[in-house]
């Protein structure tokens, strides 16, 4: 069956998932299944009043309580085997609901428009019709389902974006939380402070690259570091109501200095310098060798293999590990759980917060690992050189490797899976580059059914040696990449609606 194609979707166009196994399991269709209606509760507003001098009521306070579960209805006739729900409906699970012109209806990628409710439970199950005296009509099932919440998204375009710097990106950062206006200021969305950590020219002092608009302009802040010293990582974190610290760490030392971190709270107008550990020529060595859950949890990895940990802000830094190669991503979740990869499959988890750092197996032995997200304590996902995506839900006793689609004719470049950013379980994004025809191009991909598909977007050719090398999830319909230099200027792209 087809429609003519317009600007708004009919209910027959629309289609549901569930995921029994979970996040990163095979969705399954329902077909001639039924889902109406959604309500989301964003929470109930409470008015508070004072009497004035006349008696009169005066609205002093509005103040807007919790969100409240997702709730929707499912319906289908009764079959003569076991529905999905049936079998499969004692547990929590993913719930999607994709809308769409074209495709297969059973195919999850065939989509314009979708959603997901997380950690769907059937709260009510039901049955009518089931027994009639005269009518025939059919006897139906329904379940009603309560969720977490609820996210939406839709298909994806890449952009590039226009800057005027030279030299390629090693991370791109993001330095605001959303806002709405009022009292403590404009409306800020998500990723609207934006600075890229990048190289040193020859004989010139490395830039950061800063843009207030969410990539539209991009102005250079001349960087901490003395001449021929790259920036490779960056991290930001409020230390104010109204000021963010930036730290930035460099990845080459023009003489024989240890390792230091430069830090601004003036977006990048001045920057104070702290030497980190006393290692001599010590380094950092990928984009995502520092990561910040706040002011009071820095953890910075570098290419002698050691692990430092910074409480207060930057200012002082103490050697947590050394692990069994060079450092290149480190993630947590929170201020206990983490996950450190680096060169020649070393890995390293904490349960603690980085007191202590035991040694797992990596998935790829004699490859380098790039990047790694940890999901929760057990589930872990892992990038490597060769362009391989890694995944564990046991801690790392038991690897698997998921298979994605790559354009026709693509070979991945030595640097493959650079870096990945998650969102939530459900959404996660990763970037890596590839030759078709002996040509350049960078591939920005995301998830949003927890790792089991991914769609990717694809750039325009590239003349320069590396293409996306970092990327930065704002939330489940935008995120930045940045790489190396191609055209004469920095790789810049973003994916949005």
């Amino acid at each position: 069956m087809s429609w003519d194609i317009s600007e708004y979707f009919t209910g027959q166009q629309g289609t549901i998932f569930i995921q029994p196994d979970g996040p990163n399991s095979e969705p399954q269709w329902l077909g001639c299944h039924e889902l109406p209606d959604i309500a989301a509760p964003r929470g109930d507003i409470t008015r508070r009043f004072c009497v004035d001098k006349n008696g009169n009521f005066v609205l002093k306070l509005r103040a807007q309580g919790p969100s409240g579960e997702v709730t929707t209805s499912i319906t289908t006739y009764s079959p003569k085997t076991a529905d999905w729900l049936e079998t499969h409906g004692d547990c929590p699970m993913p719930l999607y609901i994709h809308q769409g012109d074209c495709g297969a209806r059973d195919l999850f990628a065939s989509y314009q428009r979708g959603q997901v409710l997380a950690r769907a439970r059937i709260t009510n199950d039901g049955e009518t019709g089931l027994v009639m005296r005269e009518t025939a009509d059919a006897a139906e099932m329904s379940w009603d389902v309560s969720a977490a919440y609820r996210e939406k998204y839709w298909r994806l375009l890449l952009t590039a974006l226009v800057t005027v710097e030279t030299e390629a990106a090693n991370n791109i950062v993001v330095s605001n939380n959303r806002q709405c206006s009022g009292g403590c200021g404009v409306a800020l969305a998500r990723c609207t402070t934006l600075f890229n950590c990048n190289d040193a020219a020859n004989l010139a002092i490395a830039n950061i690259d800063v843009s207030v608009d969410g990539g539209t302009i991009w102005a250079a802040v001349v960087g901490p570091f003395i001449a021929d010293e790259h920036i490779i990582s960056g991290v930001a974190f409020p230390i104010s109501d109204t000021l963010w610290r930036w730290i930035v760490v460099r990845s080459t030392d023009a003489g024989v200095n240890p390792l230091e971190i430069g830090y601004s709270d003036d977006n990048g107008a001045n920057w104070n310098l702290v030497v980190v550990g006393a290692v001599a020529n010590e380094e950092a060595v990928w984009g995502g060798a520092m990561f910040a859950l706040d002011a009071r949890h820095i953890w910075l990895g570098t290419g002698d293999n050691n692990i430092y940990f910074s409480g207060d802000a930057g200012l002082t830094w103490a050697l947590q590990d050394t692990i069994a190669d060079n450092v290149n991503m480190i993630h947590f979740i929170d201020e206990h759980y983490g996950l450190v990869v680096g060169d020649q499959n070393a890995l390293e988890y904490t349960e603690d917060g980085g007191v202590h750092w035991p040694a797992v197996l990596g998935p790829a032995v004699a490859d380098d690992l790039l990047c790694c997200a940890v999901i929760d304590k057990n589930r872990w996902w892992v990038g490597t050189d060769d362009g391989e995506l890694w995944y564990t839900v046991d801690q790392g006793a038991n690897w698997v490797q998921r298979i994605f689609d790559t354009p026709a004719g693509s070979i991945l470049l030595a640097l493959g899976l650079n870096d990945m950013d998650w969102i939530d379980e459900f959404c996660g994004h990763f970037v890596l580059w590839v030759t078709i025809g002996g040509n350049n191009f960078g591939l920005m991909y995301r998830t949003v059914d927890g790792g089991f598909s991914w769609e990717y977007q694809i750039s325009a050719q590239f003349t320069g040696a590396e293409v996306y090398t970092s990327v930065l999830a704002c939330d489940y319909n935008k995120a930045y990449a940045v790489g190396g230099a191609t055209g004469g200027v920095t790789t810049i792209g973003t994916v949005t609606p």
